[in-house]
């Protein structure tokens, strides 16, 4: 890593997920420029995935939580707090964008949602769909949802 620096841990990633990581990496930097306020930046959380070879040669999946905490002239976030977790080695996992936004009630909403691994329903989902069934799945009434998501019930039923 010393003589080599990035050009060592890129060489790392599995052949068939560094160009999607490259893709995801620019498509969640180019949203947030085009589509997050400068103030909504500072409530922000990355997450994505990828699969990268450990010591004994296998490939590990990891994934990636990050949190903005300094940023640019243009707003751009230049330095995050990261934390990674392996989750189910060989296990084939695939590539999945996204970003989260800290709402009012100290909810993270989705506000950008993508599988680049392939064509999937979660695709065709918008993303107050995606928070909402990420809720349901937590055993939560219309009534909950409705409050951490800052939204009517009316709006999670028709969801529903």
């Amino acid at each position: 890593m010393k003589r080599m620096g990035p050009k060592y841990f890129l060489s790392l990633f599995h052949p068939d997920d560094l160009p999607l990581w490259l893709n995801v990496s620019k498509e969640l930097m180019d949203y947030i420029s085009d589509q997050v306020s400068l103030e909504d930046r500072k409530k922000l959380l990355f997450t994505y995935n990828f699969r990268i070879k450990n010591a004994r040669g296998n490939y590990q999946n990891i994934l990636a939580h990050l949190t903005p905490i300094e940023f640019d002239t243009f707003g751009t976030p230049v330095m995050a707090i990261s934390h990674y977790t392996i989750v189910g080695e060989g296990v084939y996992k695939p590539i999945i964008g996204a970003i989260k936004v800290l709402n009012k009630k100290n909810v993270y909403e989705t506000i950008f949602y993508k599988n680049y691994s392939k064509e999937v329903l979660s695709n065709k989902l918008s993303k107050r769909e995606i928070d909402i069934i990420q809720e349901l799945a937590l055993d939560r009434s219309s009534k909950e949802i409705a409050d951490r998501l800052c939204i009517s019930s009316h709006t999670v039923d028709q969801h529903r």
